[in-house]
């Protein structure tokens, strides 16, 4: 029998779960709110309009990139991508480095990067909404370094996630919400022995538990420099990454572009490669890839577009603008413009080619197309 005082008891249990509940899903993710106090809101008439999201590969913005922009301008070094950019609701990569009011330029041949304070208004004038500091070099200055890029992003509103030692809820995962829609990124680093991934599958197992539709990314550190295709330990952990719950999952730290796989119905980008670099001693570590991900309520598409990086410098392969924004235009090539256009999409295809070589069998025709759709919940 239901009594008035046992109806209360009741109510009050349920209350306190509730706020248990919230009070979790805001500890686990707090910078993340504090950063985007109306969870990226933006409104658009079209309820079907997908999140459009846009990662890169490794962004290092000191040593020879840095001499080219002090003598050309902040604006060069996104000056040929930055159209490319238009139109994402996210924009994010993995910074390989830290920023400092007072940084030393990093001598030629050093790795023991830092980056000045101005390249903080290069990200954000170009578009970045977060970047990654789950690599190898955000310890470079020490954790004073670290903190101090953290702040110096912060006063810029460029969000940042990921800790070069640790899987911290607190500093590692990024949530944000456009249209409706959830997404949620967890930043690991893999290269260093202290990387658990007991801690990252069960991170990820907690994220997607908490949100089931929230689209998972994780993005991995991780991997043998300079190799093309990834190791055994990659795949294992991506698998194990998808098993607990991610929808895909994104790699750096190669510096070159790495194989393609699907597992589960899920996508694993082993290696984005390199995104702005001055590994100018191979052809390879000069090209990149840039993954746009559309993000709709059942499923969701990838466009690879390949980049070339001219003296720290990239643009796309084959047009100025992406291969979906060609497709939706008709246009004939000015005049004399033929044969050097003719040479950037044989680049292109070239490039492909390559990589669904390399990549999982199945997906060959889907990689030379330069896009993959696949179901967001697959049997």
């Amino acid at each position: 029998m239901i009594t008035p005082k046992s109806l209360t008891l009741a109510v009050l249990v349920l209350a306190a779960g509730a706020i248990g509940f919230l009070w979790r899903d805001a500890y686990r993710y707090p910078a993340q709110l504090k950063l985007q106090p109306a969870d990226v809101a933006i409104t658009s008439p079209d309820a079907t309009e997908p999140v459009r999201m846009l990662l890169t590969g490794d962004i290092m913005l000191g040593r020879s990139v840095q001499t080219q922009w002090e003598s050309r301008g902040t604006d060069f070094t996104f000056a040929r991508i930055r159209p490319d950019f238009v139109g994402q609701d996210l924009i994010m990569g993995n910074l390989e480095g830290p920023i400092l009011e007072n940084a030393p330029h990093t001598p030629t041949g050093s790795t023991r990067f830092s980056f000045p304070s101005a390249a903080v208004g290069m990200l954000k004038s170009a578009g970045f909404s977060a970047v990654s500091l789950a690599n190898n070099h955000s310890f470079d200055y020490g954790k004073a370094g670290y903190e101090e890029t953290g702040q110096l992003l912060d006063r810029a509103g460029i969000g940042h996630f990921g800790h070069p030692l640790k899987i911290d809820t607190d500093q590692s995962a990024y949530q944000v919400r456009v249209r409706d829609n959830t997404v949620r990124l967890l930043a690991v680093n893999a290269t260093f022995p202290s990387f658990s991934l007991a801690q990252a599958t069960t991170t990820v197992a907690e994220m997607k538990s908490l949100m089931p539709t929230a689209y998972v990314v994780v993005l991995i550190h991780w991997g043998e420099e300079y190799q093309l295709q990834a190791n055994q330990i990659q795949q294992n952990i991506a698998h194990a990454l998808i098993n607990a719950g991610a929808d895909t999952v994104v790699g750096h730290h190669p510096h070159v572009v790495e194989n393609i796989e699907v597992y589960r119905g899920r996508p694993i980008f082993y290696s984005l490669g390199n995104f702005i670099f001055d590994q100018y001693f191979a052809t390879e570590t000069q090209r990149g890839l840039l993954l746009k991900t559309e993000i709709y309520p059942m499923r969701a598409a990838y466009e690879l577009v390949p980049v070339k990086i001219n003296r720290s410098q990239p643009q796309v392969m084959g047009a100025s603008t992406s291969s979906w924004q060609a497709a939706s235009t008709s246009s004939q090539p000015a005049s004399g413009s033929g044969g050097q256009a003719g040479q950037a999409t044989s680049a292109r295809t070239e490039f492909l080619e390559a990589l669904a070589a390399r990549s999982a069998p199945e997906l060959h025709d889907q990689i030379i197309s330069g896009r993959l759709e696949l179901a967001r919940f697959p049997r």
